[in-house]
């Protein structure tokens, strides 16, 4: 995510500055790629990159596009070269357990290019969070050959949401 703030020209030092001190030291440069963190941590950083960026929460989006395309160098897109979307949609469960820790995730594949994910058990998700989630996985579909993915929020809740996914 932090390259990913970089690549779309936000002030990294300055999201740093608005963060609390204990998460303006992960963000200053210890940071570990494989580890996981709270949710609430993820929601200040996407808030501070909100106010920072002065950006609406649909930018959360972009950033999870750009992060996931960010993560998924190497090994990771090469692999995804030779799945399909509609493989990838059938098995979202698992791919999305890469990116995140938490939230059940069911997948129900509604024809050959749209799927339906539903998130629950999403405790301590904040819009922003949604967004950077829809992102992903468009940026995911995009990477396994789907053309123009696009994630449409048909509903969510405290705790869970649904999302259309569908490409060509």
């Amino acid at each position: 995510m932090l390259q990913a703030l970089g690549s779309l020209s936000v002030d990294v030092e300055a999201v740093a500055a608005r963060l609390p001190s204990e998460l303006a030291v992960l963000v200053n440069g210890d940071v570990k790629g494989t580890g996981w963190y709270p949710i609430a941590s993820y929601a200040a950083l996407h808030q501070a990159v909100l106010d920072v960026a002065d950006k609406p929460v649909a930018f959360s989006r972009a950033l999870g596009e750009r992060a996931t395309r960010i993560d998924a160098r190497g090994v990771f897109q090469f692999v995804l070269r030779f799945v399909s979307p509609e493989s990838l949609v059938r098995h979202a469960d698992r791919v999305l357990g890469l990116y995140i820790d938490g939230p059940a995730i069911d997948v129900v594949l509604i024809g050959s290019n749209r799927g339906r994910v539903h998130l629950s058990g999403a405790v301590g998700y904040t819009p922003s969070i949604w967004e950077d989630h829809w992102g992903t996985m468009e940026a995911l579909v995009s990477l396994s050959g789907g053309r123009n993915p696009k994630a449409v929020e048909i509903e969510r809740g405290d705790d869970w949401g649904v999302v259309e996914l569908t490409w060509r």
